[in-house]
């Protein structure tokens, strides 16, 4: 295996699926792995990352920070032959659209760009998610599952996960403050993979999504999850939405009123 080769880093608690996914997966075989064994210190997985970001800093390869019920479904090696350096990738990700809209003349929509295949734990419910992009389409931020970075850009920037959260959105951040401090953007990797994870949102989310609110209160982007990030909008959607719900209502009353009268 040459010294190059890119490393995947994964927090695992549940080694029957990291064996399944990650380091029985023949696709990674040109991979080095570096499991981290989480089990008894549940440590928070930023916290982790953060501690291989400084071992393999110098490593001049790529680091696959990747969730331990993601798997490749092709050999990330060859993907990342033409990658750029400079860049942050993963499979799918976020991005915040401007659309014409009647009465606010434009409005932002959260959308998906990539493309996965997401399922229950056991395999079952298997379903697509995202778009097909071309590769290298820029977004604003990527999911938890999986984000790559060639270590190189850890040594140009001072780019590191934020170890104030936990298990949820430090990817989201990490994208949204690559970007903002450094001027680093998120594309895609377009690739076949496959998440054994069908979300559930935890209730510490919540808190975390709140502490991004406060962190970002000028900028905001989307995330995989479905939920905006940061504060930069918030007011201007909450005034559209009432905006909205009070047209919807009285249009509908004055549709009703010309039906009576016809």
């Amino acid at each position: 295996m040459k010294m190059n080769s890119p490393i995947i880093i994964s927090v695992v608690r549940d080694y029957a699926m990291y064996d399944k996914c990650v380091a029985k997966n023949s696709f990674v075989s040109n991979c080095r792995l570096e499991p981290i064994d989480n089990r008894e210190r549940n440590e928070y997985i930023s916290v982790c990352y953060n501690r291989k970001i400084e071992k393999f800093v110098d490593a001049d390869t790529w680091l696959i920070f990747c969730h331990e019920d993601f798997q490749f479904l092709e050999d990330p090696v060859m993907l990342l032959e033409k990658a750029d350096k400079n860049s942050i990738y993963g499979p799918i990700g976020g991005v915040l659209k401007k659309k014409f809209h009647p009465l606010f003349l434009e409005v932002w929509e959260g959308v998906f760009y990539g493309q996965i295949l997401e399922s229950e734990k056991d395999g079952s419910g298997v379903r697509e998610l995202g778009a097909s992009v071309n590769v290298g389409t820029q977004v604003e931020t990527l999911d938890c599952q999986c984000v790559i970075v060639h270590s190189s850009l850890f040594a140009k920037h001072r780019l590191r996960f934020d170890e104030k959260l936990s298990f949820d959105l430090y990817v989201e951040d990490f994208c949204m403050s690559a970007r903002l401090e450094y001027a680093v953007l998120t594309r895609i990797l377009k690739m076949k993979c496959q998440h054994y994870s069908r979300g559930c949102i935890a209730p510490r989310f919540f808190a975390q999504l709140e502490y991004l609110r406060n962190k970002y209160p000028k900028y905001e982007a989307f995330g995989v999850t479905g939920y905006y990030i940061g504060a930069g909008r918030t007011f201007v959607r909450r005034f559209q939405k009432r905006v909205r719900s009070f047209m919807d209502k009285h249009c509908l009353w004055f549709v009703k009123f010309l039906q009576r009268i016809a």
